[in-house]
């Protein structure tokens, strides 16, 4: 909290001065819901208010991933009185890209290879779909073993001869909370706080007709991590993890071909399967979250679904693997987070550098969400 008042009188002093040079920062307003959930928006100015630094003003080169405010001639169809758009950088100038399954396609090649975004990228932008305390519908539990309610909110499950399973039964799509989306998304994340225990808890995620799990082992039990595909077995593994203990918040994700396990933070275990291990072919596409104990009882205090950024092929660029988009010499291909809600370069194809007007480095108002932001517009 002290931390957060001192960013909002430094916020407070500096920006009146700042806009009034008119040199170095400008200000906007997002208006729509484009750039979900990095950016609030909506039309009837309630969302994020944006300090941007200047293109003129600013050192560094633009890069993919970055958030960066475009002028509105971009897109001729944009509504009168919007002067600018927020996007990500997703291509750049002299690329081929393309969009495949959500993923993003993008060099030099007219065959690309997949874009893998950082660690930190992936864990600022995933996307909360839906949590509990309780492991409610549309969670359900299958197979023996026990499930309690804890006064106060969260679970205690426990195994009977065999382990249950709590399975998540609704498809994970590229909508958000409230907002029903079109398509499923094949990458998606399980991120769980846990109570007392003295068992195993083993996170699960499907991708079609591939399974990929976590397992993590109590303090109690000696510790130990792995994890594990079904073509392959264990493909990673972690003997020195000292086991979980109350409090700790395990982050599962499979998303752009690689696994990460982390624990409060800190990766315990990675795996890129692309080059190691091609998933199964021809398989229906799905998602399935799921969670289970082994050899004992665990609580759970707080269990979230969450998705990747998910690029649909919608607008009329066209753009796949047959048909790669290539970007001109000073031109970027940009994109919004959410897809679904978004009009960008598949709709205007590449737009020029110039129309760069400055990448946000604050988020000033509301007050609840004040921040400083680094290249990306993370926090």
């Amino acid at each position: 909290m002290k931390r957060r008042r001192m960013l909002a009188w430094a916020l407070a002093l500096l920006l009146p001065p700042l806009l009034v040079r008119g040199c170095l920062l400008d200000s906007y307003a997002i208006q729509s819901a484009s750039m979900e959930p990095a950016f609030h928006g909506d039309d009837r100015g309630q969302g994020d208010q944006l300090l941007v630094l200047r293109r003129g003003a600013d050192w560094r080169a633009v890069q993919r991933f970055d958030a960066v405010v475009l002028d509105g001639s971009i897109d001729p169809e944009l509504p009168a009185g919007v002067g600018a758009v927020l996007k990500r950088v997703a291509g750049l100038p002299g690329e081929y890209l393309y969009v495949e399954a959500g993923d993003l396609y993008a060099g030099g090649s007219v065959r690309p290879p997949l874009v893998r975004k950082s660690d930190a990228l992936v864990a600022g932008l995933l996307v909360p779909m839906r949590a509990t305390t309780s492991l409610e519908a549309p969670w359900s539990w299958v197979g023996p073993g026990s499930r309690e309610s804890l006064p106060g909110g969260g679970v205690r499950l426990g195994t009977g001869a065999e382990e249950g399973q709590a399975v998540y039964g609704q498809l994970v799509d590229d909508g958000l909370p409230g907002s029903p989306g079109g398509e499923s998304v094949s990458d998606t994340a399980l991120r769980v706080e846990v109570g007392a225990d003295d068992a195993a808890l083993e996170l699960a995620l499907r991708e079609g007709a591939d399974l990929f799990k976590a397992r993590l082992g109590p303090a109690s039990g000696g510790g130990g991590a792995t994890l594990w595909h079904n073509l392959g077995g264990v493909v990673a593994s972690a003997p020195e993890f000292p086991g979980l203990s109350a409090g700790q918040v395990v982050l599962f994700w499979n998303v752009d071909n690689g696994l990460r396990l982390r624990v409060d933070g800190r990766t315990i275990l990675s795996w890129d399967y692309e080059a190691n291990a091609p998933l199964t072919p021809g398989a229906p596409w799905h998602n399935e979250p799921s969670l289970s104990v082994q050899g004992g009882s665990l609580e759970l205090r707080r269990v979230e679904v969450l998705r990747d950024l998910h690029y649909s092929r919608q607008g009329v660029m066209g753009i796949d693997a047959d048909n790669p988009c290539h970007i001109g010499p000073g031109m970027l291909f940009v994109l919004g987070d959410h897809s679904r809600d978004s009009r960008d370069s598949r709709y205007v194809g590449p737009v020029p550098e110039d129309a760069v007007r400055g990448r946000p480095i604050a988020i000033y108002r509301p007050a609840s969400r004040r921040a400083w932001l680094d290249a990306a517009g993370l926090p």
